[in-house]
């Protein structure tokens, strides 16, 4: 890095970057892909693959093909992928561990396909080894966790809206909470009579504003923790 904001360039590369490899509806699409290959194993399907390359299709996991995806599939196929910086793959490998690794909750960064290029990554960036095929999570991966929360939960709550799940009032208190007040241009939105739609666009920018600040607050008060891997929480 030559200056300080290309941290701002690394995490916002790697939030674009982070769902790449989800499969339609989400994780359901991923239980769905899983159970896919659970039958095609019972069919003898997957016959000639090792207990690990098996393990990794019964585990379907989005945030391993999107690793596969940045890497191998896409651009330059089998040839680098898409060619990003060791720092930006770093960031972006939110669970850099292979299946071995993946818990009852099925998560994991990369493939067996993948395993070298994990390990390459993680020696590039200095990630702390933690295990055979495991390593801690780069620094910068836990601000791209949290701007993952801080979108999807705020958005969901003007989706909600928009579907007629919740009322504008409903929204409206839960943003000024998090914001800490209303901005000094809703009251003139009001008077004006500007759309709701506009006025809790407002209110988003102003929370959402205030979990980013607070966020990189946390951050920088377990620097420790995040350089020696031993931040358990998430930010």
């Amino acid at each position: 890095m030559d200056h300080p904001a290309d941290l701002g360039v690394i995490i916002q590369t790697a939030c674009l970057g982070h769902d790449i490899g989800n499969p339609p509806f989400g994780h359901a699409g991923e239980y769905a892909i899983r159970d896919w290959f659970q039958r095609a194993q019972s069919s003898g399907l997957l016959e000639g693959l090792s207990d690990a390359e098996r393990e990794d299709l019964l585990t379907y996991e989005g945030n391993a093909q999107g690793f596969r995806v940045i890497t191998q599939i896409e651009y330059n196929q089998f040839n680098g992928g898409m060619r990003l910086s060791a720092a930006t793959l770093g960031a972006l490998l939110k669970y850099p561990w292979t299946v071995r690794y993946s818990g009852r909750a099925g998560k994991f960064g990369a493939y067996q396909s993948e395993q070298a290029l994990l390990k390459e990554v993680a020696e590039a960036v200095g990630l702390l080894p933690q295990g055979e095929q495991r390593w801690c999570r780069h620094p910068l991966a836990w601000l791209v966790e949290a701007a993952d929360d801080i979108c999807y939960a705020l958005l969901d709550l003007e989706d909600g809206l928009e579907m007629g799940i919740l009322r504008y009032e409903e929204v409206v208190e839960i943003l000024r909470q998090i914001a800490g007040e209303f901005p000094p241009e809703y009251a003139d939105m009001q008077a004006r009579n500007v759309s709701q739609r506009r006025r809790i666009a407002l209110l988003r920018g102003a929370a959402m504003e205030r979990a980013v600040n607070d966020v990189g607050a946390v951050f920088v008060q377990h620097e420790q923790a995040l350089l020696s891997g031993t931040l358990s929480n998430d930010l």
